[in-house]
C-alpha cells in the first residue's frame, strides 16, 4: 500500500477554544505583574524596564507604616536595654560598696532579706563558733543579730571557752541592759531587720550545722558562704572568688585536722596567702576569707601559730571584736 495509513479519529482531551468563566466565590487579587505600590505599570511585560518599578522596597519613595512603626519599637527596646545597663552598673557598685567592710545604709543591706527570721545552728561546745561574733560585729549597723543558747540533753555542762563566746554574743548588742542608740532606735521603728539565731551544743564533730532545710549545710565556710551570698557582703564573689574558695577549703581542712603536721600544713597555705598584706589574698579590705581564717585560728592552740599569723590574729581581735 502506497501513502499513509487512516487511523481512525479521536476527540480531544483539552479543549483550548472554550471559554473560562472565572469563578465569583473568592476573592480577587490584584495583578502583580500590571500592578506595584497602588501605582499601574503600563509596560505590559514582567520585566519593568525603569528603575523606581525595580526598586520595590525602595523606602524614599513609598510609604511603608508597618516599617516605621518596628523601626520606633526598635528604638525604645535600645532605650530600655540602656536603661537596664544603667541599673545594673548601679548595682555592682552598691554591692561593691556593701560587701567592702565599710558602712552602707540599711536599705541597700536589706536589699536581700533573709526568707526566716529564725535560724538554727548545732556546734559543738569543742568547736565554738566564733565567725558568729565577727558577724555580730561588722553588722551592728545594719541587722540585729539576736544569739539565743540552748544545751542539747547529751551536754550537761558547757566548757570555758564557749560559755565565754555565749556571754560576748548575747552582750554584745546590750549596755546597761539596753540596745545601744543607734541599733535600738532603728529596730524600734523596724527598719532594722532583726535575725534570732539558735545555738543548740551538741556533740556534732568539728563542723557547725545551719539547719535551713532538710539538708544542714555543714561547716562554718560553707555557713559563711550563705550568709554572705544571702546578704552580699563579706568581700565574696566581687572580685576573683576562687582565690577566696582555695582559702576557704583550706580552714574546712585546718578545722578537721587531727594532727599536728596536719595543721601545720594547712596553716603553712594560710600564711603564704597572706604574706606581707595587710588582708588575705593581697587585700587592702577584710573579706570572708579573712573571717573564716580568724574563726578557724581561733579553735587550734594557739602555741601551734607562728609570729606572722599571730599577730595577724590579734588585728583581727581589734577589727572584729574590740
Amino acid at each position: 500500500m502506497n501513502g499513509p495509513l487512516k487511523m481512525y479519529l479521536m476527540k480531544p482531551v483539552v479543549r483550548h477554544d472554550l471559554p473560562v468563566e472565572l469563578p465569583n466565590c473568592m476573592y480577587t487579587m490584584k495583578n502583580i505583574h500590571t500592578v506595584r505600590n497602588d501605582i499601574a505599570i503600563t509596560d505590559t511585560g514582567h520585566v519593568s524596564t525603569t528603575k523606581e518599578n525595580l526598586d520595590t522596597f525602595d523606602q524614599k519613595n513609598q510609604a511603608m507604616p508597618d516599617m516605621a512603626a518596628l523601626v520606633a519599637r526598635q528604638e525604645q527596646i535600645l532605650l530600655q536595654l540602656a536603661d537596664l545597663k544603667r541599673q545594673m552598673l548601679l548595682l555592682k557598685e552598691n554591692l561593691k560598696g556593701g560587701s567592702s567592710g565599710q558602712k552602707v545604709s540599711v536599705s541597700t543591706f536589706m536589699a536581700t532579706r533573709f526568707d526566716t527570721t529564725d535560724i538554727v545552728i548545732n556546734a559543738s561546745p569543742l568547736h565554738p563558733p566564733y565567725f558568729l561574733e565577727v558577724l555580730q560585729k561588722i553588722w551592728s549597723q545594719r541587722l540585729y543579730l539576736n544569739i539565743k543558747s540552748y544545751l542539747h540533753s547529751t551536754i550537761s555542762e558547757l566548757p570555758n571557752e564557749a560559755k565565754i563566746l555565749v556571754n560576748k554574743l548575747q552582750s554584745a548588742l546590750h549596755k546597761d541592759g539596753e540596745l545601744p542608740q543607734l541599733t535600738s532606735a532603728l529596730h524600734k521603728d523596724g527598719e532594722l531587720p532583726q535575725l534570732t539565731v539558735r545555738i543548740i551544743w551538741k556533740d556534732v564533730g568539728p563542723h557547725p550545722e545551719l539547719v535551713v532545710s532538710n539538708v544542714p549545710i555543714l561547716g562554718e565556710v560553707n555557713i559563711l558562704r550563705y550568709f554572705a551570698r544571702l546578704t552580699s557582703s563579706m568581700n565574696y564573689e566581687t572580685s576573683n572568688p576562687f582565690e577566696l574558695d582555695s582559702v576557704l577549703d583550706t580552714c574546712y581542712t585546718l578545722i578537721q585536722s587531727k594532727t599536728k603536721t596536719d595543721r601545720s600544713a594547712a596553716m603553712h597555705i594560710i600564711n603564704k596567702k597572706l604574706g606581707k598584706s595587710q588582708w588575705l589574698c593581697n587585700r587592702s579590705e577584710y573579706s570572708i576569707a579573712d573571717i573564716a581564717t580568724y574563726s578557724s585560728l581561733k579553735q587550734i592552740p594557739q602555741n601551734e601559730i607562728n609570729v606572722n599569723l599571730t599577730k595577724w590574729l590579734q588585728k583581727c581581735e581589734h577589727t572584729f571584736v574590740n
